[in-house]
């Protein structure tokens, strides 16, 4: 699914479920026709020459190497199923920063080396192979949203090779994907997790540059 982690960074798993309980991040992301969750249960990060990735997943089993796998994906012309990352109705959150030493981090929206993405198969729907943009790979059949917080909250500390993250984020701009127009968003996404160390980040075309 060449198209997945560069939704991401500009800002698929059947129907929606699979993620009923209680995450350590959760929330809502609500556009004016279709809503996403967001139950990220384990997360991801490494951080190296001054920049740092860390990125959240909703399924609890979902390990460093699947991460790499769904962000590297975009280099194969083979079809993707990306379910043991995303889950539909489900947002996917990453956050990349472009000045980070490894110390404790205090972030907000004004800071412009840090963005946090969000990638959101909104509503009901299923993952399905079919050819879109002159490629086959599996696709959301339903819509999928991608953006970012206007406004947050976000800490980064460090814990040994991991990352302690604490976070908070409200009101939503982006789009839906392959149309024209900005679609904003309502919600409150919060709560923390720690970010377990995964070095091989480093080599995907997520990682900052």
């Amino acid at each position: 699914m060449k198209v997945l982690w560069l939704g991401l960074l500009t800002s698929f798993v059947a129907c929606k479920g699979g993620a009923e309980d209680s995450a350590p991040v959760e929330g809502t992301v609500s556009t004016v026709d279709q809503d996403a969750t967001v139950a990220s249960r384990v997360a991801y990060g490494f951080h190296l020459d001054g920049k740092a990735l860390i990125t959240l997943a909703t399924p609890a089993e979902a390990s460093c190497a699947d991460v790499v796998e769904y962000f590297n994906h975009g280099d194969t012309n083979d079809p993707f199923d990306p379910q043991a990352v995303l889950v539909g109705g489900y947002c996917h959150l990453t956050l990349t920063v472009q000045s980070y030493d490894g110390a404790e981090l205090s972030l907000t929206e004004a800071d412009s080396s840090a963005l946090w993405s969000l990638y959101c198969p909104m509503g009901e729907g299923s993952f399905e192979v079919s050819e879109q943009q002159g490629y086959e790979d599996y696709f959301w059949t339903g819509k999928t949203w991608s953006g970012g917080p206007d406004a947050h909250t976000t800490t980064v500390t460090p814990e040994g090779d991991d990352y302690a993250l604490v976070l908070s984020m409200t009101d939503f701009s982006g789009a839906y994907v392959d149309t024209i127009g900005a679609v904003t968003a309502s919600g409150l996404v919060e709560g923390a997790i720690t970010a377990r160390s995964c070095p091989e980040l480093y080599q995907t075309p997520a990682f900052p540059k």
